[in-house]
């Protein structure tokens, strides 16, 4: 990564967990968050950081046509307020309306320069995002985005959205990719996982692993990331980028497959839990 461009975008910061991490490596940060109270939070947390000029807060949510503001639904979760209504009344969750300005990512891109890597995490609308972006917009290194943010029902009955955030990484031209397990950080292949995770005998290895601080990139790789990085990586923590990701780059076919397979292997062992969310991340780059 020496000799690149040492700016990270947080898009979706919610409270900072990454930016805490992108900013101990040395990177400036540019953080887009809609949420006014996480916007306090972050302008209090990294107080120091802002007046430095090491991180940059944004304000706003990301538009897909440029409005000035849009209405953004804020729900007791501090963690599921979206720009998306219909996913909260899919999964059965109460909220209120407010008004919040707006920028498309691709004019963050072009003010700011191409940075080495995005993260993108705005819950349920990450492909949409990645729709208004070209491949003239001074696109990052490495980019990574919540997959569909959609439900285990919704997927079920429309499997071809499982794959439309590959497609348009595609588009843009990153042409390597991984997929990437959010609760434990595991990079996902073609090897069966979820199944194996309600194990009794793994998750006892697990806890003596925890408990000895001797985790394994195998049974706990949060816990491996976070001794290996000197840094806590919590459940809202988006992980490591790039090359620092455990596992070997896929083209976007077998990435696909790997997508098909993992969710169809989710949704046996969670179908009963319908409004979960297939919780991963795709990473792609050049």
């Amino acid at each position: 990564m020496k000799g690149q461009n040492r700016i990270i975008y947080d898009i979706g910061a919610h409270k900072g967990a990454d930016a805490a991490f992108y900013l101990q490596l040395g990177y400036k940060v540019i953080a887009l968050e809609a949420n006014p109270l996480f916007c306090q939070y972050i302008r209090n947390k990294f107080s120091a950081a802002i007046r430095e000029n090491r991180l940059i807060l944004i304000e706003a949510a990301i538009d897909r046509v440029g409005q000035a503001t849009v209405p953004f639904f804020l729900n007791e979760d501090e963690g599921e307020s979206s720009l998306s209504d219909e996913r909260l009344k899919k999964m059965e969750r109460d909220y209120k309306t407010i008004s919040v300005n707006t920028k498309l990512i691709g004019e963050i891109f072009l003010e700011f320069g191409a940075g080495m890597y995005c993260k993108m995490d705005i819950e349920g609308m990450d492909t949409a995002a990645l729709k208004t972006l070209n491949r003239d917009q001074n696109l990052p290194s490495y980019f990574s985005a919540e997959l569909s943010g959609r439900t285990i029902e919704q997927l079920v009955h429309q499997p071809s959205e499982l794959v439309t955030a590959v497609s348009e990484f595609e588009r843009l031209g990153y042409k390597k990719f991984k997929l990437v397990d959010q609760y434990t950080l595991t990079t996902l292949n073609e090897r069966p996982f979820y199944r194996h995770q309600r194990n009794i005998f793994r998750r006892l290895l697990k806890k003596f692993e925890n408990l000895f601080n001797i985790p394994s990139a195998n049974r706990n790789p949060r816990g491996w990331y976070c001794k290996k990085m000197n840094y806590h990586f919590t459940v809202d923590a988006s992980g490591p980028f790039g090359e620092d990701i455990l596992g070997d780059w896929n083209s976007a076919e077998v990435i696909k497959n790997i997508i098909r397979q993992r969710f169809q292997e989710y949704y046996k062992t969670e179908k009963e839990n319908k409004h979960n969310i297939f919780w991963v991340d795709l990473h792609a780059t050049w």
